[in-house]
């Protein structure tokens, strides 16, 4: 990656960004280069800001033999959750080894990327590499902690919008986004302060960032140019884990850049689980082809590469649109809280759609859908031919007759592919000692309640399908149990006034 420095634009180039933006734009890099911006609190405004809010972005290209030069527009903004595009997936869990682990949503930082059709033509594909920057404590040099982005995100949304400047022209635009918690947990993991987010008076955090990195670029291109793509959340789980191993500092020959780059790559390791004991298959209902399928790293919630279709083809089952997105081995995050106004309890998110590895050839994963929502023990009899599981020491009567109903909806021709569901769960808890917040899975054993799978009609993306459906149950006595041998704080099963129970 190239140091970034001052470039001599024509000046027909830089008007017409200064006129679309209706102001000077003073800050100009190569598309190799960095760009560094701070983000801070606003006292005035009583928010986050982000500075330099504009950037021109030169990209090079030889005509001829001749370098030719092409410009674009960089535009960096702090945005809510519901101005994303509803191809963005919000809702995601990113966790660390330590325990420490975010939910998607709320703020989130959003990059613009605006260019002449005819000069966009002519730029490469994005390969963003993007981190903070921090000062070794060995060299005192300043180091950009580099990570790249462009396969970790995988959510670069490119569209052709008006030039509100030029009437009846054109400019391409390629959006992208990261969460603001994500950049909590980066620098948390990497011992960095992120205090400006939230205090005045106190350093901006510096970020840098490069929309060309040029390691990547050759396999960006490659893998556009055959439609594939990499796993990616590996790279950010790498990135997040702190730099394990100590990292080489690579100097530029360059005197004037401000960062050295340094590459923050940990080594592999698991998360210490809180409770952890084997958890019983549920029997198998197909074929054992899915069994072969290898295990990912422990530990981790990944953002899933999903086709738009393979969400929304769940809509209409789900009776709304489904915005949270896990692995089947990732983690599902979801909350019990007491509604006073319907006067019952509720949980939120109510839905899933979860990503299966696919064992077949072509395409990487089929999507199932994932409900969960609060039952009378008298549907589960019904529902099951007995009585929900109890806890030892209940008695046969319970003072609560509600639990949680899971149900698993996945295309009956794909079923096959389908790993046998091993189910955990436990709640969230922090850390007396860390201050961290953790998840306590564990075996509940006889605690869970499996109906027989069976067979549903349901309509997926407008037709009429037939759907394999898997439920299973665990009643609220259970969670309170759970909770109470814990010291954990579940008041929000019964009052508006307490927390909200996080599973």
């Amino acid at each position: 990656m190239a140091p970034g420095r001052t470039l001599a634009l024509p000046t027909a180039a830089a008007e017409r960004w200064c006129q679309h933006v209706g102001g000077e734009v003073s800050h100009i890099a190569e598309a190799t280069g960095f760009v560094n911006f701070e983000l801070s609190f606003d006292p005035v405004q009583q928010q986050r800001v982000l500075s330099p809010s504009h950037c021109v972005i030169t990209w090079s290209n030889r005509d001829k033999g001749r370098a030719r030069y092409t410009s674009s527009l960089l535009s960096l903004r702090i945005v809510p959750e519901d101005a994303l595009p509803e191809q963005i997936q919000v809702g995601v869990e990113v966790r660390g080894k330590d325990g420490e682990s975010v939910l998607c949503g709320g703020e989130y930082l959003e990059f613009e990327l605006l260019s002449l059709p005819s000069d966009a033509a002519k730029q490469s594909h994005l390969a963003v590499a993007s981190g903070p920057v921090r000062v070794n404590p060995e060299t005192k040099q300043r180091e950009f902690m580099r990570i790249d982005l462009g396969r970790c995100l995988r959510q670069i949304v490119a569209d052709v919008i008006d030039d509100p400047k030029h009437k009846g022209q054109k400019l391409c635009r390629q959006r992208w986004w990261i969460c603001v918690r994500v950049l909590r947990l980066v620098c948390s993991a990497n011992s960095l302060s992120c205090a400006a987010l939230d205090e005045v008076g106190v350093a901006p955090l510096e970020w840098v960032l490069c929309i060309l990195d040029e390691r990547a670029a050759p396999r960006i291109a490659a893998a556009a140019s055959t439609g594939t793509n990499e796993p990616s959340i590996d790279e950010l789980a790498k990135f997040i884990d702190g730099g394990a191993k100590k990292a080489k500092p690579k100097k530029k020959p360059s005197a004037g850049a401000r960062v050295i780059e340094v590459d923050a790559v940990g080594e592999k390791s698991g998360t210490e689980d809180v409770g952890v004991s084997d958890v019983p298959a549920m029997p198998r209902i197909a074929s054992s082809r899915g069994a072969i399928r290898p295990a990912p790293p422990p530990g981790w919630s990944r953002t899933v590469d999903l086709a738009p279709s393979l969400i929304d083809a769940w809509r209409d089952l789900a009776g709304c649109d489904v915005r949270h997105v896990a692995e089947s081995t990732g983690f599902v995050h979801f909350a019990v809280s007491r509604d006073e106004e319907r006067k019952c309890r509720e949980v939120t998110p109510s839905s899933y759609v979860l990503a299966f590895p696919r064992v077949a050839p072509g395409q990487r994963y089929q999507s199932a859908l994932l409900t969960i929502k609060l039952v009378d023990d008298k549907f589960l009899e019904e529902l099951g031919g007995a009585r929900a599981c109890r806890t030892p020491g209940q008695g046969d009567k319970a003072s609560d007759s509600e639990s949680l109903l899971f149900e698993l909806f996945s295309k009956q021709d794909e079923s096959v592919d389908m790993t046998p569901l091993r189910f955990t769960a436990g709640p969230v808890r922090i850390n007396a000692e860390t201050g961290q917040r953790e998840s306590m899975r564990l075996d509940l054993g006889s605690c869970v309640h499996w109906a027989t799978p069976d067979i549903v009609d349901g309509t997926l993306g407008g037709r009429q399908q037939r759907l394999l459906r898997q439920r299973w149950s665990v009643s609220l006595e259970t969670l309170k149990l759970v909770c109470v041998a814990n010291e954990l704080d579940c008041s929000g099963l019964e009052s508006k006034n307490g927390p909200p129970l996080e599973w």
